[in-house]
């Protein structure tokens, strides 16, 4: 059982490997046949990157079987050095510079849209994030604010960085496993397939337990806080919780809240 802790802090570092793939969902006002689209791009997109990662896991193994590094931050850049010399280090170093920026511009536009769809539904305040550009059709605001708080989070460490984006993955799957359990429990909506289904999504929720215990402190802190801001909002926008929560659409009408009659600065 002592191992157990570091079981789950290696869990936790693969589930970061895989979280992404479900922002290609975001875009589903832009895509064309959303409904059979979206899905197959979703399950691709998850496939696809399951597949790199188990395949760049077992091909670094065998090169460098040992868990002993010289710099383990630098661990990638050490095997690979060890397998085609320092020549392609260089290469390597370009390809993950131009992946690193795909991935910042896949995560604004995620990130965006999704403030977009919450502003257009009165969740966020839809004057700021409810505005689409009149000429690009894209949340220009929302897409600058994403830039603003991603050019702050330069400051953090990789290890920070990633137990704070597990913290928002856990915690949402928790509460999806929960919100499944609560609606079949609660007969408001019945699963097919009954107990199995039930039981998958109990293991769900104690394995998202599992994970987010196995954060660092600062991720807990930071997502915790984060959270009772998000419940605090959530209380002044029901007056209390005495009214129901808005309700966020995430449909294909793209209908954009009228721009401010002055230019909203940041």
């Amino acid at each position: 059982m002592g191992s157990l802790p570091a079981m789950l802090g290696g869990a936790a570092i693969a589930c970061y490997s895989f979280l992404g793939f479900d922002a290609v969902t975001t875009l589903s006002e832009e895509t064309k046949d959303p409904t059979r689209s979206i899905p197959r791009a979703t399950v691709i997109s998850a496939a696809a990157g399951g597949a790199i990662f188990i395949v760049i896991s077992y091909l670094m193994g065998r090169v460098h079987p040992s868990h002993v590094f010289q710099d383990v931050d630098n661990a990638g850049f050490e095997i690979v050095r060890m397998a085609a010399g320092p020549l392609f280090v260089t290469a390597f170093m370009v390809v993950l510079l131009v992946s690193n920026v795909a991935a910042a511009m896949c995560a604004q536009a995620g990130s965006s849209r999704l403030l977009f769809v919450m502003g257009r539904s009165r969740t966020l305040p839809a004057r700021f994030f409810g505005y689409l550009h009149p000429r690009y059709r894209t949340p220009s605001y929302s897409i600058a604010l994403m830039g603003i708080v991603m050019l702050g989070g330069e400051g953090m460490n990789i290890e920070t960085a990633t137990s704070c984006v597990n913290f928002g993955a856990f915690s949402a799957f928790l509460a999806v496993n929960i919100c499944v359990l609560i609606d079949h429990l609660s007969q408001r909506r019945q699963l097919s397939g009954g107990a199995g289904k039930v039981s998958v999504a109990a293991a769900g929720a104690l394995a998202s337990i599992g994970l987010l215990a196995s954060l660092g402190r600062i991720a807990l802190t930071v997502g915790f806080v984060w959270l009772a801001i998000g419940l605090t909002y959530i209380g002044v926008l029901t007056s209390a919780y005495r009214k129901p929560l808005p309700i966020v659409d995430m449909g294909s009408d793209t209908e954009a809240v009228p721009a401010p009659a002055a230019p909203v600065k940041l």
